[in-house]
């Protein structure tokens, strides 16, 4: 069984889509206090540029949005490589491959 069906398991294929959604948000709340705080400290100090409004505005809605990107990017890869860790037919399935490449 996949991973993520047995993640649905619990919840029902509708449950794991709220509680994804609501965790994006949480995400996404964080997100924007952390890049918030990084831009403003920066800005202050920081050339005149960066304290143009609309720089300061477009990067207090890009920033978030890029940072949960990458967050989904990263919770897929470590789901990928714990599911291939803990799966033991996929191991079999590997060694089943690399004993038919040695004939």
């Amino acid at each position: 069984m996949r991973r993520s069906a047995r993640l649905r398991g619990g919840l029902g294929t509708c449950g794991f889509a709220v509680a994804s959604a609501l965790f994006g948000c949480l995400l996404l709340v964080l997100n924007g206090g952390v890049v918030a705080a990084i831009y403003f400290a920066i800005a202050e100090n920081g050339p005149q540029w960066m304290r143009n409004r609309s720089l300061s505005q477009f990067a207090l809605y890009v920033g978030p949005v890029l940072l949960l990107i990458l967050q989904w990017t990263m919770i897929d890869w470590v789901g990928r490589d714990r599911g291939s860790e803990t799966s033991p037919s996929s191991q079999a399935i590997d060694s089943d491959r690399a004993d038919s490449t040695k004939v």
